[in-house]
């Protein structure tokens, strides 16, 4: 058992097998361990001759589990990166991506970076909205001026017959969900913002643009044009 064990060991890169040999003074024959050239050692333990052996069955073999252990090992190192929630905000702000900072939070939903978390979720969406096709945003319709408020109140209309999501990507990113036929608010911060909104049906295009937000309230509708 010692001698399969050692020849293992050596075994393992399947060019010394083929190549690397001791002459034997006395016979002159080559040989290693005790095996002649050529010989495996099958995962029972025992010899086996190379001329049964496809090589490059072999090679693509080891190197598919090869490749197996290194995404293991890969998948383990990236999970410790996450370990903590300072170290879980640390890589999601690494990756800087959607499905990085939905990770944090979805771990640490309670954690001290969760809104933040979220605000940066709402401004890579209306990013992607922005970089694909997209049709015109509505305009926002300014119904009572108040330049001495900090913020501003948009009252939506939803005539989509969907439920609609508008994002608000700015000094105060948000997000707001509305019923189908249904009305929502939302009081943001002024300044200038990218503005994006969605209905659940791939069939229809999300509206987007930008707006300038000065104090006062708002208002704006959505709807669709079929044929557009």
């Amino acid at each position: 058992m010692r001698y399969i064990k050692s020849f293992l060991l050596v075994m393992i890169p399947l060019t010394v097998t083929l190549t690397a040999g001791a002459q034997n003074t006395d016979t002159g024959k080559s040989s290693l361990k005790g095996y002649s050239i050529g010989t495996y050692i099958n995962e029972t333990g025992k010899p086996i001759r190379s001329d049964k052996i496809h090589m490059n069955s072999l090679h693509d073999d080891y190197g598919t589990k090869s490749d197996s252990r290194m995404e293991e090992l890969d998948r383990q190192m990236e999970e410790r990166k996450w370990a903590t929630e300072q170290e879980a905000w640390d890589r999601a702000c690494t990756l800087d991506s959607k499905a990085a900072y939905q990770k944090y939070a979805a771990l640490y939903p309670t954690g001290y970076h969760r809104g933040d978390a979220d605000r940066r979720i709402i401004d890579l969406e209306v990013e992607e909205v922005l970089n694909g096709e997209y049709d015109e945003l509505p305009a926002m319709k300014c119904v009572a001026e108040d330049e001495d408020s900090p913020t501003s109140i948009i009252r939506i209309h939803n005539v989509t017959g969907y439920p609609l999501t508008v994002y608000y990507s700015g000094k105060d990113s948000k997000s707001i969900v509305i019923r189908p036929d249904g009305e929502g608010t939302v009081v943001l911060k002024n300044g200038f913002y990218r503005i994006a909104a969605s209905v659940p049906d791939t069939r229809v295009r999300p509206f987007a643009g930008d707006g300038n937000l000065s104090g006062g309230r708002y208002e704006t509708g959505f709807c669709i044009v079929y044929g557009k």
